[in-house]
Order: structure tokens, then C-alpha cells, then sequence
């Protein structure tokens, strides 16, 4: 007997395929780091799975947001190397529970833009 889609089930497959396709190449986690159906525990993969280099993990790991605020004052990152990181968290931690809607992974111009004048006017 063949089975016929229901229409949720095509929406829902059209929208997995969607969302995939809107995170960006580097930032999938590779197949064969991604967890068993056994783990259900995946608070390690996003510093295992090789999305994340080691200074994005520090970020997105080691501050929380007075200590990130004085890290971009002080210049010793900046804007956009930390809303990149926290993306490709984010990114991770979606692919790992596969939620149904997904908004574009694009980061948006005004980190960039920050941490630009901010070299420019120090």
C-alpha cells in the first residue's frame, strides 16, 4: 500500500527543506559528528561538532553580557565577530532540534557597521 502525504506532511517537508537550505554551508553540522537517537543530552555538540572555532566557543562559552560589553568597548572583539558566533550557535542548536520555521542565518549589516566606525572613530 502506498502512502499518500497528508498536506501538513508536504508543508512540513517544504519547510525542513527551506530552512536547511537558509543555513549556511560551513555552519552544518557534519553528519558524522551529529548525535545517535540514544544522546539525549547534546549540551557538548556545539563545542564538538567543528561548526565553531576555538575563539567563538570562548565567546559564546566563557562571557555573559557585562563581560561581552566590555570586552567590545575595550576593542578586544568586535560586533560582529560576536553576533557571528552566537549565529552559528544558534544554527547548531537548531539543527540539533529541528524546529519547524526558520528565519535566514544572514548576519545582519549592523554588527558589521558597528564594529567598522568603531575602528574608524576608535
Amino acid at each position: 500500500m502506498e502512502h499518500v502525504l497528508k498536506p501538513y506532511e508536504v508543508i512540513s517537508a517544504q519547510k525542513k527543506t527551506q530552512q536547511w537550505a537558509r543555513i549556511p554551508e560551513s555552519w552544518r553540522i557534519p553528519t558524522n559528528r551529529l548525535p545517535g537517537p540514544e544522546v539525549t543530552n547534546v549540551m557538548h555538540v556545539a563545542v564538538t561538532c567543528g561548526v565553531l572555532d576555538e575563539a567563538e566557543i570562548d565567546i559564546t562559552s566563557n562571557f555573559d553580557a557585562t563581560a561581552l560589553l566590555e570586552e567590545l568597548g575595550a576593542g578586544r572583539l568586535t560586533a560582529e565577530q560576536v553576533a557571528v558566533a552566537f549565529s552559528k550557535r544558534a544554527a547548531i542548536a537548531h539543527q540539533l532540534v529541528s524546529l519547524s520555521l526558520w528565519k535566514s542565518f544572514a548576519i545582519p549589516a549592523t554588527p558589521v557597521t558597528i564594529s567598522a566606525f568603531r575602528q574608524m572613530n576608535g
